[in-house]
């Protein structure tokens, strides 16, 4: 009988473990980095308009280039991408598919060199 007992014993220390684990309180992942020199934050924004797409980004540090990357369609569904011009922040980049709309923009994102 004593391994029963001290079967028992261990059971309950686990289980009041197992309360205290649990009745911590969550603690906030720490903030991300800002991404660049200084306290600046770095955001950058990619949408698809018209015959193509474009981004921006604010807060790039100095010497940091960004430009726009789209993903086009063709009429027979075969898909590419276009790149757009470096720019600095502040600045947006932007690219078309094709001039008279023969291929259509279906995402866009950021590079940033």
């Amino acid at each position: 009988m004593p391994a029963l007992k001290s079967a028992s014993v261990v059971t309950t220390a686990l289980i009041g473990l197992g309360a205290l684990v649990s009745a911590a309180p969550a603690t906030a992942a720490p903030a991300a980095p800002s991404g660049g020199y200084g306290t600046a934050a770095v955001d950058c924004r990619a949408w698809v308009h018209g015959y193509g797409g474009s981004s921006k980004c604010t807060g790039l540090p100095s010497g940091q280039r960004h430009r726009v990357v789209v993903e086009c369609r063709t009429n027979s569904g075969s898909v590419f991408t276009v790149t757009g011009p470096w720019r600095v922040s502040g600045q947006t980049s932007t690219q078309v598919c094709h001039p008279q709309g023969l291929h259509g923009p279906t995402d866009a994102w950021t590079r940033r060199g």
